[in-house]
């Protein structure tokens, strides 16, 4: 079970949106020295959009990858027993799936 997440936008498409949405018109602010400052920003907005749309898939354990190991130690052992030996990481997923919900 995925999450549909939308790709993040890159930095030339956010320094494109921050030049329509945020210079004034005209041509005074729209030279080449705004515009790389406007990619120089946008660069880390870029990275920051993609570590949200990559977390967006570790919400619930199902889907979880980087941190299923984080909810095996928040979800402790399970009181059922149905963690006892060596687990797959789907069989992982769908266990604490079931404890989760």
């Amino acid at each position: 079970m995925r999450a549909v997440v939308s790709a993040p936008r890159t930095a030339a498409e956010i320094g494109r949106e921050w030049a329509e949405d945020l210079l004034p018109p005209g041509q005074a602010l729209r030279g080449p020295n705004v515009r790389a400052l406007m990619m120089a920003l946008a660069g880390p907005r870029e990275q920051l959009e993609g570590d949200i749309a990559a977390l967006c898939s570790e919400i619930c354990p199902a889907s979880a990858t980087s941190l299923l190991d984080d909810y095996r130690r928040l979800l402790g052992p399970d009181p059922v027993g149905r963690d006892t030996g060596i687990l797959s990481d789907d069989e992982w997923r769908s266990v604490l799936q079931q404890r989760w919900t």
